[in-house]
């Protein structure tokens, strides 16, 4: 059993040129380009939301491009912070206009730091997991979604509750992304639907902006079930038969967009929101009027004809009632655009270059290469560029021509000037000549090797294992062997180094208990500078200086029987 320390004082400068990359455990993210990362800053709530529909302003995002897309609905992908596959719905894109809306559902929207990321430009869509948009909606339990951005109403929940529109209906710019836009005596109306599935709850939401406000007007409804309206610039919520809940107290005005919610159980309440704060809430004592029936869910009008004039979009129905904080955040989610906080675009794939060691004539390099995943023989190239000032990387050194996964790759580049500054910067080269580099690396090359000294310190004390030092000499490197036994046996290897085209130096204990060192070199690289004879309990001094020099592997230190 032995137990050894190094003191390994040699030429070494550190730096580091990188691009960060994260990795998503759910989506394999090394098929993307691009990334980016959201936060549920401007969720208020108290409870947590269970798939929940936040709205993803993208070319809100620094960096965003429409034309990093083909096909978006094939490209695009959205997890959780735990990587889980996201099902989404594209709302609007329009790079013409510069608005790409998404809705994402969120697994569990929770206080401030909530996190939806976004991922986009893949070699391959074949292999990207699949989503839903319909899901989106049916797990928050909607019963119909109408973004109203297509004349004839198209319902995006799993229903299709589609509509058809009078021919005086049209699509215009609205709340978010286009609605429809009611004239005079128009409406839209869906098929018949069973009123039975409304027995326990029913919740309208819609946003609103009329063109007038004074006389009654239908947002929308169902038939002879429920209706949503406006009625002297107040909301109203009527069950026909039976109530009439108008003891709201916020205005809607004209010409200006509202968000409107109507959440009913019945026999129990009908509760009111304005822009998303509950404005009233009034007991029912008598449910609705016909359970047995089914009508049509009907848009801008009613069975009174009780027309709408103006723009309607985002029209919901849900057969429950939804929470405080639920439509809470609703409004906010659309309505603010800060309620996602949002990082810029960046690369998922990317190369990390670091200087492990200074050489003055040499520099060792490690290039971290991450996000990468190729297959079917396609090969990536790895080089490193370097000059003499930072926008003429003119020389090259081709680290590995065959990179197919991502991984760390050493490499050495030689030839260098003493006190020289010099720009290097690693460049992965894909198969389809796409390129990804880190950043330009500056280094001074050492003037005076002995000004530059570096100590790693190691204790191994098993006495059946070597530690490798991570270290690789250079010409004109110092080493200093600075260890003791705790029981000195015959040929205990002290430390090594395999030199590449098998060239080799040991220090060991030979037969008589001295130190001693042998090599393969007969240039003889390695000049001793001192020497002596170990001992159980004393601590033990030599130096060498590594002078001519080659690439080589690390340094270890080992006990390995034999020299």
């Amino acid at each position: 059993m032995k137990s050894i320390r190094f003191s390994l004082a040699s030429l070494l400068f550190v730096a580091i040129a990188s691009v960060s990359s994260a990795r998503a455990d759910g989506l394999d993210t090394s098929l993307f380009a691009k990334k980016i990362h959201f936060t549920a800053s401007g969720y208020a709530g108290a409870s947590t939301l269970a798939n929940f529909p936040v709205l993803v302003r993208l070319s809100d995002v620094s960096g965003f491009d429409f034309a990093d897309f083909s096909t978006p609905a094939d490209e695009l992908r959205f997890t959780d912070a735990a990587g889980n596959n996201l099902n989404y719905e594209i709302d609007t894109w329009d790079s013409s206009a510069g608005k790409a809306l998404v809705w994402v559902s969120v697994p569990s929207l929770s206080g401030t730091t909530t996190e939806i990321r976004a991922y986009y430009g893949p070699s391959s869509t074949s292999d990207l997991p699949a989503v839903s948009s319909a899901a989106v909606w049916a797990d928050a339990g909607y019963y119909g979604v109408w973004h109203m951005n297509e004349t004839n109403a198209k319902d995006s929940s799993a229903n299709h509750l589609d509509g058809t529109a009078d021919a005086s209906i049209t699509v215009v710019d609205a709340k978010i992304g286009a609605g429809a836009n009611f004239p005079s005596n128009a409406k839209i109306a869906t098929t018949n639907t069973p009123n039975s599935a409304f027995a326990s709850a029913i919740s309208f939401e819609t946003w609103a902006c009329p063109s007038e406000v004074t006389a009654e007007y239908a947002l929308f409804g169902k038939e002879a079930l429920a209706t949503f309206k406006i009625k002297g610039g107040k909301t109203r919520f009527t069950t026909p038969g039976k109530t009439d809940f108008d003891k709201v107290t916020a205005s809607v005005s004209a010409n200006a967009w509202c968000h409107l919610v109507v959440s009913f159980l019945p026999k129990q309440a009908a509760k009111v929101y304005v822009n998303g704060t509950l404005d009233k809430s009034q007991t029912d004592t008598k449910g609705f009027n016909d359970l047995v029936n089914s009508y049509p869910i009907v848009f801008g009008s009613n069975q009174w004809n009780q027309y709408y004039k103006g723009i309607l979009d985002e029209c919901r129905l849900v057969t429950a009632a939804l929470s405080d904080d639920w439509i809470a955040a609703d409004y906010a989610t659309q309505n603010n655009a800060d309620f996602l906080t949002a990082g810029s675009v960046t690369d998922c794939r990317s190369v990390e270059l670091s200087l492990t060691q200074n050489g003055g004539t040499c520099a060792n390099f490690s290039s971290v290469v991450d996000g990468i995943s190729l297959s079917g023989g396609q090969l990536a190239t790895l080089k490193i560029l370097y000059g003499t000032a930072d926008d003429a990387l003119n020389d090259e050194l081709v680290v590995s021509g065959t990179v197919t996964a991502s991984g760390l790759f050493p490499a050495q580049v030689k030839g260098l000037s003493r006190g020289t500054n010099y720009f290097f910067k690693a460049v992965l080269v894909l198969p389809n000549n796409t390129t990804i580099e880190s950043a330009v690396l500056p280094v001074t090359m050492i003037a005076d090797y002995a000004t530059a000294m570096r100590r790693v310190e190691y204790v191994e004390g098993t006495g059946t294992q070597y530690i490798d030092s991570g270290y690789y000499p250079t010409p004109n490197t110092h080493v200093r062997a600075d260890y003791q036994f705790t029981a000195v046996a015959n040929s205990h290897r002290v430390f090594g180094i395999e030199i590449v085209e098998s060239l080799y130096f040991n220090a060991y204990i030979n037969s008589s208990g001295n130190f001693a060192y042998n090599m393969s070199d007969s240039k003889d690289n390695w000049k001793p500078v001192g020497s002596g004879t170990p001992g159980n309990t004393n601590r033990n001094l030599h130096d060498f200086n590594y002078i001519n020099g080659r690439a080589s592997v690390p340094i270890r230190s080992t006990d390995q029987t034999g020299a």
